[in-house]
């Protein structure tokens, strides 16, 4: 009987424990992970992939001058296709095949994620390292497109994409030169954080 009760003693503590643990764990998960930008990364990064496109809304911010100069230069249908090539079916800049997070660093509101992409494109597959941004929103932690788009734009678009984007534009000046003006009030101080962005605006005539 004394060997019963002691078996029943310890089963009783081991269940209490795996319970408390199974707790932490779940309170880790909602309370910690789930809202960090880790997890709203590997969330974005799941909703690309799928192209869920109402998923990568939520998870990205896309607004910006930058961003609305790449739009009107015409070097892509979706911006968040710069950054993960092949999202929404959009080829132009290849497919991604595999896309792994090898760091992150977190500084108060702003996350950075050095990224490993492997991209199909025209048979060949070629290794991306762009940094994804994040920053941390009253809706959470969100990819900052635009930010992204600044600090890795050599990486993302191809020198040949770059050399078509900047005639598309130079053409444009030529055929209304009051945009220039516009144009480099609109987003000169956008880029100014970002030098690769600055050389090419340079190149197409901003």
């Amino acid at each position: 009987m004394k060997i019963r009760r002691l078996y029943g003693r310890v089963s009783s503590v081991l269940f209490l424990l795996i319970l408390l643990a199974c707790g932490a764990a779940a309170g880790w998960y909602f309370l910690i992970y789930a809202k960090s930008p880790q997890y709203a990364l590997n969330q974005f990064l799941s909703a690309a992939k799928a192209n869920d496109t109402s998923k990568v809304t939520q998870l990205s911010n896309t607004t910006g001058a930058l961003l609305l100069a790449i739009n009107q230069a015409g070097i892509a249908q979706d911006a968040v296709a710069l950054i993960y090539p092949g999202y929404n079916n959009i080829t132009e800049f290849g497919t991604v095949k595999s896309a792994s997070v090898e760091s992150m660093s977190v500084e108060g509101d702003t996350a950075e994620a050095k990224m490993k992409l492997e991209v199909e494109q025209d048979g060949k597959t070629n290794t991306l390292t762009p940094t994804y941004v994040l920053h941390k929103s009253d809706d959470g932690w969100k990819v900052a497109i635009e930010a992204t788009i600044g600090s890795s734009f050599n990486q993302l678009i191809s020198t040949q994409a770059r050399k078509k984007a900047a005639k598309t534009i130079r053409d444009a000046l030529k055929a209304n030169p009051a945009m220039a003006t516009m144009a480099k009030q609109m987003i000169g101080g956008a880029a100014e954080p970002y030098p690769e962005v600055k050389t090419f605006l340079k190149e197409a005539g901003l």
